[in-house]
């Protein structure tokens, strides 16, 4: 046995000599002198040296572009509060981004809700039936009934309109994405692609019932206006003035729905919770509302009927289950794998997603992963129903 042993050292040692002989040799070919420089680019002639360096090129030089917009986008963001890219741009990369590494089968046991369920403190019941819970709810709190015309403002993949059709209400999506333009569209269900902080469409006005916002406001701002909030209260009350032109004028429910994460104070923050945040912004390109925001804005078309906190709930709908998008397991395929390499060339702020990831800065916004956190959480998830004032009525 020890023969045996001390022939496999020799052996090893003999290879880890030739090893180095050769990498030795090669680093004496290729850089130790210029004439031998000189004889192996000769060896290879003019047309394999242009077409090494153009390759070399090819595959560098993007590497260095998007680090080096990354960093601009960085300094851009910290010093000036402002960025490179049109936000609505930023928005459809990152659910492009949620749809190739979270999938695209449509179904509530499949990641198809990219928010929260509701537990309402049972923290037994399953995600999936904790997602149908809330969407029960928010039917009771709209006042549906089969018949009823339902716009749906960031529809994601289309889970809630799919519920919708299930109870005999016709549901309309919007999404910044065309993607999933396509996969709801692909359930039998109508979806445009629509700009909801631009005018309403004809089209569109005094066509429904309720509308739904379900975990889509927070990218009507973006990170750029959060020095001085400024525009933030024009994008917002412009969203409830198209949410009112949407409604019908004779519906007996006349209401809108929002689920949405709002801020609180950043006092006391440090260098981790900073990088957070800004994986946040490289990653969603969004701006949390203030907590009041929407009681203050919503006044001419809306009154406030219905107001509950959720944030548990979105917090544990994270750590409950892994194919939730703020906590998830990416579930590698080459084609996954193929178009992760591909976003590193094209997307400059792909690295950013993956930070994001990596370091879970989704459960930071809400303390972490324990349900009662030692400090105060960044975020919370507000569900909000209005009801429209009678005076706002066409």
């Amino acid at each position: 046995m020890a023969l045996a042993e001390r022939s496999a050292d020799i052996r090893a040692e003999a290879d880890l000599r030739a090893t180095s002989r050769q990498a030795g040799d090669l680093r004496s070919v290729l850089f130790l002198t210029p004439v031998s420089t000189a004889v192996w680019l000769g060896m290879i002639g003019v047309a394999g040296a242009i077409c090494l360096v153009a390759g070399l090129s090819w595959w560098w030089l993007p590497v260095l572009a998007y680090a080096v917009l990354a960093l601009h986008e960085l300094l851009a963001f910290t010093v000036f509060h402002r960025g490179l890219f049109p936000s609505s741009e930023r928005v459809a990369r990152v659910y492009q981004w949620f749809t190739i590494f979270l999938g695209d089968r449509a179904d509530l046991a499949a990641r198809g809700d990219l928010t929260e369920g509701l537990f309402d403190g049972d923290f037994d019941k399953s995600i999936e039936q904790a997602t149908r819970d809330k969407y029960r709810r928010i039917v009771e709190l709209l006042g549906l009934k089969p018949g009823m015309r339902v716009l749906d403002v960031g529809c994601g993949l289309g889970d809630f309109l799919a519920y919708l059709k299930s109870l005999g209400i016709d549901g309309t999506g919007l999404t910044l994405s065309p993607d999933q333009q396509r996969i709801v569209e692909a359930r039998g269900i109508a979806a445009h692609v629509l700009d909801f902080r631009k005018p309403l469409p004809a089209k569109l006005a005094g066509s429904f019932d309720a509308v739904t916002l379900i975990g889509s406001l927070e990218h009507f701002c973006t990170s750029y206006q959060m020095r001085d909030r400024s525009g933030t209260d024009e994008v917002y009350a412009t969203v409830f003035r198209s949410a009112s032109e949407a409604l019908k004028t004779d519906t007996a429910s006349g209401k809108v729905f929002s689920a949405t994460l709002h801020s609180s104070a950043s006092g006391g923050w440090t260098a981790s919770d900073w990088l957070h945040a800004y994986s946040f912004h490289a990653h969603y390109s969004g701006l949390y509302p203030r907590i009041g925001d929407f009681d203050r804005l919503c006044a001419p078309w809306f009154e406030v009927e219905h107001l509950q906190d959720t944030t548990v709930d979105y917090q544990y709908s994270s750590i409950a289950s892994s194919r939730h998008f703020g906590n998830f397991t990416v579930g590698w395929t080459a084609r996954k794998v193929v178009a992760a390499l591909l976003l590193l060339v094209v997307n400059p702020f792909a690295p950013w997603s993956w930070i994001y990831h990596l370091r879970r800065s989704w459960m930071w916004q809400f303390g972490g992963m324990d349900l009662e956190p030692r400090k105060a959480r960044p975020a919370h998830a507000l569900w909000y129903v209005h009801a429209r004032r009678e005076t706002s009525r066409p």
